[in-house]
């Protein structure tokens, strides 16, 4: 089974996190969808969000839409997710969340290790 890891970015030190996470994981067996842009396309993520932008407003709103595009490109790929600690305080990993569920994907939770099937 291919699983999302979703987790608050503004973890410190939030790429040892997810290793952590990813290991736990598959030692449990089960596949970790990957991570980045270029991970998932074999290239560097396009640079239309700044192109399209005259201002720095894609800092503001541009940038994190851009990033919810590839989580869920990310979920598209995977069969469950992944919710790590703080989710439910983390606007992306709501959105994540929410769309776990309208599409019926599989939901596991570290806080309870409960897995729900949505």
């Amino acid at each position: 089974m291919r699983v999302m890891i979703s987790m608050p970015m503004n973890y410190f030190n939030w790429r040892s996190t997810y290793a952590d996470v990813k290991n736990r994981l598959e030692a449990k067996g089960y596949e970790v969808t990957p991570l980045t842009y270029k991970e998932i396309y074999g290239k560097r993520p396009p640079d239309i969000v700044e192109e399209l932008c005259d201002d720095n407003s894609y800092r503001v709103y541009a940038a994190p839409l851009f990033s919810m595009s590839t989580a869920f490109a990310r979920m598209a790929i995977s069969d469950a997710v992944y919710f790590c600690h703080g989710w439910e305080e983390a606007r992306g990993c709501r959105l994540e969340h929410q769309a776990a569920i309208d599409y019926g994907l599989k939901i596991l939770y570290e806080d309870t290790q409960e897995e729900n099937n949505a």
